[in-house]
Protein backbone atom coordinates (compact mmCIF):
# COMPACT_ATOMS: atom_id res chain seq x y z
CA UNK A 1 0.00 0.00 0.00
CA UNK A 2 1.13 3.64 -0.25
CA UNK A 3 0.86 6.75 0.99
CA UNK A 4 1.69 10.34 0.68
CA UNK A 5 -0.59 12.21 3.01
CA UNK A 6 0.15 15.69 4.47
CA UNK A 7 -1.85 16.47 7.17
CA UNK A 8 -1.82 20.46 7.56
CA UNK A 9 -4.02 20.73 11.13
CA UNK A 10 -2.79 18.36 13.56
CA UNK A 11 -6.00 18.53 15.67
CA UNK A 12 -8.47 17.91 12.14
CA UNK A 13 -9.85 14.61 11.46
CA UNK A 14 -9.26 12.92 8.14
CA UNK A 15 -10.54 10.89 5.49
CA UNK A 16 -8.02 8.58 4.30
CA UNK A 17 -7.75 5.69 1.85
CA UNK A 18 -4.56 3.34 1.26
CA UNK A 19 -5.16 1.12 -2.07
CA UNK A 20 -3.26 -1.96 -2.82
CA UNK A 21 -0.86 -1.48 -5.16
CA UNK A 22 -2.39 -2.32 -8.94
CA UNK A 23 -5.71 -3.45 -6.90
CA UNK A 24 -5.15 -6.93 -6.47
CA UNK A 25 -7.64 -8.26 -4.62
CA UNK A 26 -5.77 -8.93 -1.07
CA UNK A 27 -8.22 -8.39 1.47
CA UNK A 28 -10.50 -11.38 0.04
CA UNK A 29 -8.75 -13.36 2.76
CA UNK A 30 -9.14 -12.93 6.49
CA UNK A 31 -5.37 -13.01 7.50
CA UNK A 32 -4.46 -9.73 5.85
CA UNK A 33 -7.26 -7.80 7.10
CA UNK A 34 -6.17 -8.84 10.30
CA UNK A 35 -3.37 -7.80 9.56
CA UNK A 36 -4.80 -4.35 8.73
CA UNK A 37 -6.52 -4.45 12.18
CA UNK A 38 -3.85 -5.62 14.36
CA UNK A 39 -1.95 -2.26 12.88
CA UNK A 40 -4.71 -0.39 13.60
CA UNK A 41 -5.16 -1.45 17.09
CA UNK A 42 -1.65 -0.81 17.74
CA UNK A 43 -1.71 3.13 16.60
CA UNK A 44 -5.07 3.52 18.34
CA UNK A 45 -3.00 1.63 21.73
CA UNK A 46 0.32 3.04 21.57
CA UNK A 47 0.06 5.95 19.35
CA UNK A 48 -2.68 7.99 19.80
CA UNK A 49 -5.00 7.46 16.72
CA UNK A 50 -8.60 7.89 16.92
CA UNK A 51 -10.15 5.88 14.31
CA UNK A 52 -13.96 7.51 14.09
CA UNK A 53 -15.06 4.79 11.27
CA UNK A 54 -13.56 2.49 8.72
CA UNK A 55 -13.86 -0.31 6.01
CA UNK A 56 -11.77 -2.58 4.36
CA UNK A 57 -12.91 -3.28 0.83
CA UNK A 58 -11.13 -5.93 -1.29
CA UNK A 59 -8.17 -3.93 -3.03
CA UNK A 60 -7.88 -0.70 -0.22
CA UNK A 61 -9.19 0.49 2.96
CA UNK A 62 -10.67 3.95 4.11
CA UNK A 63 -10.35 5.70 7.40
CA UNK A 64 -11.52 8.47 9.22
CA UNK A 65 -8.89 9.27 11.92
CA UNK A 66 -7.77 12.35 14.31
CA UNK A 67 -5.29 12.14 17.01
CA UNK A 68 -5.78 11.85 20.92
CA UNK A 69 -4.78 14.70 23.08
CA UNK A 70 -1.00 15.61 22.33
CA UNK A 71 0.01 12.59 20.01
CA UNK A 72 1.90 12.47 17.24
CA UNK A 73 0.68 13.93 14.50
CA UNK A 74 -2.17 11.89 11.84
CA UNK A 75 1.07 11.67 9.72
CA UNK A 76 3.23 9.23 11.41
CA UNK A 77 0.99 7.76 13.02
CA UNK A 78 -0.77 6.51 9.31
CA UNK A 79 2.76 6.17 8.18
CA UNK A 80 3.88 3.59 10.71
CA UNK A 81 0.50 1.83 10.56
CA UNK A 82 1.25 1.31 6.68
CA UNK A 83 4.81 0.41 7.17
CA UNK A 84 4.00 -1.88 9.68
CA UNK A 85 1.48 -3.93 7.63
CA UNK A 86 3.84 -3.83 5.00
CA UNK A 87 6.28 -5.47 6.45
CA UNK A 88 3.89 -7.97 7.88
CA UNK A 89 2.80 -8.57 4.44
CA UNK A 90 5.83 -9.37 2.73
CA UNK A 91 6.88 -12.04 5.76
CA UNK A 92 6.52 -15.38 4.52
CA UNK A 93 4.27 -18.18 6.06
CA UNK A 94 6.32 -21.08 4.38
CA UNK A 95 4.24 -24.27 5.81
CA UNK A 96 0.90 -23.16 4.14
CA UNK A 97 -1.02 -21.45 1.65
CA UNK A 98 -0.31 -18.09 2.62
CA UNK A 99 3.65 -18.37 1.42
CA UNK A 100 2.07 -19.16 -2.14
CA UNK A 101 0.02 -16.30 -2.02
CA UNK A 102 2.66 -13.78 -1.26
CA UNK A 103 5.48 -15.15 -3.48
CA UNK A 104 2.23 -14.20 -6.48
CA UNK A 105 1.79 -10.91 -4.66
CA UNK A 106 5.72 -10.22 -4.83
CA UNK A 107 5.93 -12.01 -8.33
CA UNK A 108 2.84 -9.08 -9.55
CA UNK A 109 4.87 -6.38 -7.79
CA UNK A 110 8.76 -6.96 -9.17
Amino acid sequence: MGFAYKFSNPDGIYFVTSAVVEWVDAFTRSHYCDIVVSSLKHCIEKKGLVLHAWVIMPNHIHLIISRRGEASLCSECVEDQLGTSNERFESPDSNNERHRQMECLRTTFS
